[in-house]
């Protein structure tokens, strides 16, 4: 029962609480029960299943990362309360940059375990305004002419 009540927030002293523990000792019980290795391995499997069954791959997580990132990266037409665009358009920057951030986290960007970052990356955006596309090109290397 305290695998099953863990795995629900991560929070060992509420689940050993729900697992029948008092109280006064929860805390202790679900560190304990926390360093047996065979509570490990339930545990695992019990956070492995739901992924397998949902399919959630990495490559799945990244692809909506990235998909997020350059919806928030359009501009989109305001629209007034009638239905009529406005002729202003918004850019959800925060979406992008957390976008950005979590692609770059798992491409060790960032940090000490940073990747070489002695390449060029090169970022183009795309706004759509309107039917017309527009592409900025973002951190390329210098013209060097």
């Amino acid at each position: 029962m305290f695998c099953r009540e863990y795995i629900v927030d991560m929070n060992g002293s509420r689940a050993a609480t729900a697992a029948g523990y008092s109280k006064k000792t929860a805390r202790t019980q679900a560190s304990m029960m926390l360093t047996k290795l065979n509570i490990q391995t339930y545990l695992k499997q019990l956070l492995t299943k739901p992924i397998e069954k949902l399919a959630i791959t990495a490559e799945y997580v990244l692809g909506n990362i990235q998909e997020i990132g350059e919806r928030c990266m359009q501009a989109v037409e305001v629209i007034d309360s009638e239905g009529n665009p406005t002729g202003e358009y918004v850019f959800k920057e925060n979406g992008a940059l957390k976008a950005q951030e979590l692609l770059g986290r798992h491409i060790k960007l960032f940090g000490e375990d940073a990747a070489d970052t002695s390449r060029p990356i090169v970022i183009m955006p795309t706004v759509k305004i309107g039917d017309a596309e527009v592409s900025f090109d973002i951190g390329s290397e210098p013209d060097s002419s």
